[in-house]
């Protein structure tokens, strides 16, 4: 399977806007997507994935452009900052085309480094309630 291609998400940088001595920071993540995830009956189901990106300023969205039935094993994404200090946590959801989340996966905290890169991972696991022993997770604090 062909891996899906990096992209990137935060602040554009725009030639010839704003002050020229900004510093931009990078965080750069890779995601693993939980081989216990069934490629069979979980995987095919997955139509999005979003990421959110917890920083000092608020929420930014962002989206891993999965395609449906063609889920990797691992994704990498860049996130760019204009921001000079503070901690960051990223999270990536896996939703079915209603929209119900069928698997997630967070980072620790990240704190930034101005000017440079920052890596970071985290893994994507079934979400409770999801899978063939669904019953025996059912009700486990799903948000």
């Amino acid at each position: 399977m062909r891996a899906p291609l990096p992209f990137i998400l935060g602040a554009a940088a725009l030639a010839g806007c704003g002050p020229t001595d900004v510093t931009y920071s990078y965080f750069a993540i890779t995601v693993d997507v939980d081989p216990r995830i069934e490629p069979e009956e979980v995987r095919p189901m997955i139509d999005t994935c979003p990421v959110v990106v917890e920083t000092p300023r608020g929420e930014v969205g962002g989206d891993l452009h999965c395609v449906r039935n063609r889920i990797g094993d691992r994704y990498k994404f860049e996130f760019s900052t204009t921001l000079t200090s503070g901690s960051f946590k990223f999270t990536v959801l896996m939703k079915d085309r209603n929209l119900k989340v069928l698997a997630r996966g967070e980072s620790p905290q990240l704190g930034l480094v101005p000017g440079q890169t920052v890596p970071g991972s985290l893994t994507v696991s079934m979400a409770p309630g999801v899978g063939p022993d669904a019953g025996a997770r059912a009700g486990a604090g799903d948000r």
